[in-house]
């Protein structure tokens, strides 16, 4: 088998264990957040209609979808307020919005590159992530 496979391998190991972790450490993580997530990752200030636009969204959907990953104390956030992307207005026109990860979003983007550019180092990552809180769990 020619080395570029293993890679090809070697990179679908390291999303299952990109999937893996979201799934463990949120609830119901959906494909359209990891979608919107990778989205502001690649392209961190877009405004919400280039978000749905490079994820092939509606803007509604684009916008529960950065609404559900936001902070819990941001207006308009949707449960269940998973903290990584954060959305703030232009200085010069108060109706767009702009798409940026918090810190604790990039931390996740970073954990992805390093993951994404040397698949071993997603084995060397402990298999089960604390749940993130709800608000349930109070």
């Amino acid at each position: 088998m020619p080395a570029d496979g293993a890679g090809a391998g070697a990179s679908r190991n390291a999303l299952a264990a990109i999937i893996d972790l979201l799934s463990d450490s949120f609830a119901d993580f959906s494909l359209n957040e990891l979608t919107t997530l990778l989205a502001v990752c690649e392209h961190e200030g877009l405004s919400v209609t280039s978000v749905a636009r490079v994820c092939g969204f509606t803007e509604a959907t684009a916008s529960r979808n950065i609404r559900r990953l936001a902070p819990d104390d941001m207006p308009g956030a949707l449960h269940p307020a998973r903290g990584l992307l954060t959305l703030a207005r232009a200085p010069n026109d108060n109706r767009s919005r702009y798409v940026f990860l918090t810190p604790r979003g990039r931390a996740l983007c970073e954990l992805f590159d390093t993951w994404m550019a040397d698949p071993a180092r997603a084995k060397l990552v402990p298999a089960r992530a604390p749940r993130a809180r709800t608000a349930a769990a109070g």
